[in-house]
């Protein structure tokens, strides 16, 4: 017997109440707010305390004064993709705004340096959290810490953007308050004399030697803080109001990060404004743990401690989430505008049937989760700031091209009149980023121009492939 209607349905099964459709999870699209903590959780406050104590010493314990410098560096770059948004606001993020600024091969290749960028990003808090998390609960190996915490993040991404959104909310709040308590910790213990006599006032901008070649060598690194502030352009889709509101998102997200890397580090400098004085790891990453302790002893130490490995979990999540996207778009995998929101299933693909909430084929996920683990397990001496130096060397990139993609499109191609938004503001954004670029460890440098021109061949490859494509 074959029933079709409901009175049919009700027949047969006697007693039933409501007759339902299966409907299809409804689009989770991306609030303000949301987007606002996936940005602060790029730019966490734990990055500042990783690179603390390589930055106070390049710059010579003028680091607060690099900070207020590198504000303004990345100010010009965020203006660059501020009006870019505005003009294109499509899906693609960078991808987009140099395919349209300068040249569609240009795009591909921003692209695949942004990939980069959130693997390596991705890769070093992994690195980490895995080895403060080994450090804070032994005998727990360190492998353990580093293949949970990169599980969990991905877990948390293939269950889509609703959930991904919720626990990037909480882990971000939570790093926010623990930096909050730490920069009120040790300006309470500078008050009460913890501090060492005889430091001039404003030693935490000028530092004891620094000139001004210092100071910028300080922001150069200081920069690497900010990294992340664009990951809101490449979630457009799944955004609400994306051509008016993402711009407004990166500049508040940008804003309360540049405040809290600050305070935080004038915070650290009153306690410790001789940055040679404490005994720590070559890399430098111990030295604001080491602050907690004199500041607030155990109980301040184990607080950054554990915000540093909520950290891990917060970037984790983002990365992964912006760089399945960007791998989307550069495989042609997902729609460029489509708008359908992050609990559409595109593509189908491994796990689609199971997870039809996620917003990008699900095996993309898995290859960004798989990539970024195996380099964290290659990575010699587990040297999180060697990641982060590759990550800032693809971030760079993608700085440099936006802004010259708004310079190019604007001024050239649209000709606008203004030329301070136009001209003056694009070229400073170029500069400065090429200034924090080249200034990267030689070493790092040299590997990252071997990812760039792995690129370059990939493009290239791509190219010719169509070309014969055409011909035939």
């Amino acid at each position: 017997m074959r029933y079709n209607g409901r009175s049919d349905y009700e027949d047969f099964y006697d007693g039933y109440d409501e007759y339902e459709e299966y409907e299809e999870p409804q689009p989770y699209f991306l609030s303000a707010r949301d987007l606002i903590f996936y940005c602060l959780a790029f730019m966490t406050p734990a990055a500042a305390a990783l690179v603390y104590g390589k930055a106070q010493a390049a710059a010579h314990g003028a680091l607060a004064g690099s900070y207020l410098v590198a504000i303004v560096l990345i100010f010009l770059t965020l203006l660059s993709y501020r009006r870019l948004n505005r003009a294109f606001h499509e899906g693609g993020s960078v991808f987009l705004y140099a395919g349209h600024g300068i040249h569609r091969r240009a795009g591909l290749f921003t692209g695949w340096a942004a990939l980069l960028f959130y693997i390596m990003a991705s890769c070093a808090f992994f690195l980490i959290g895995a080895k403060t998390a080994a450090e804070m609960f032994a005998p727990v190996p360190y492998t353990f810490w580093l293949i949970l915490i990169a599980v969990v993040s991905v877990v948390v991404v293939l269950f889509g953007q609703r959930l991904s959104s919720r626990v990037v909310t909480v882990v971000t709040l939570g790093v926010i308050g623990i930096t909050a308590i730490y920069i009120l910790v040790c300006f309470m213990a500078a008050d009460k004399g913890v501090a060492p006599d005889g430091v001039p006032k404003g030693a935490a901008f000028s530092g004891t030697d620094a000139g001004f070649g210092a100071v910028m060598s300080g922001a150069a690194i200081a920069c690497l803080s900010f990294l992340g502030f664009d990951s809101a352009t490449t979630l457009t889709e799944e955004t609400r109001n994306a051509k008016t509101g993402t711009g407004k998102v990166m500049a508040i997200a940008c804003a309360a990060a540049a405040a809290l890397f600050f305070f935080q580090t004038l915070a650290s400098a009153t306690i410790m404004p001789d940055y040679t004085q404490f005994a720590v790891a070559d890399d430098g990453t111990g030295v604001m743990k080491e602050i907690a302790f004199v500041a607030g002893g155990s109980p301040m130490q184990a607080l950054l401690t554990l915000s540093m490995i909520l950290a891990s979990f917060g970037v984790g999540i983002v990365a992964i989430t912006a760089a399945s996207r960007m791998l989307g778009i550069l495989t042609g995998e997902t729609s460029k505008g489509g708008g359908r929101g992050a609990h559409s299933a595109r593509g189908g693909g491994l796990l689609s049937d199971l997870l039809p909430q996620a917003g990008v084929p699900p095996m993309n996920i898995i290859i960004c989760f798989a990539v970024t683990l195996v380099i964290a397990f290659v990575i010699p001496d587990r040297d999180a700031l060697f990641a982060f130096d590759l990550a800032r060397f693809a971030g760079m990139i993608c700085f440099m091209l936006v802004n010259a993609a708004a310079l190019i499109y604007f001024w050239f191609k649209r000709h606008d009149p203004v030329y301070t938004r136009s001209l003056i503001i694009p070229a400073a954004g170029f500069l400065a980023s090429l200034w924090a670029w080249i200034n990267i460890d030689p070493d790092t440098f040299g590997i990252g121009v071997v990812f760039a021109l792995v690129g370059v061949i990939i493009i290239a490859a791509s190219y010719l492939y169509e070309r014969l494509g055409s011909a035939r």
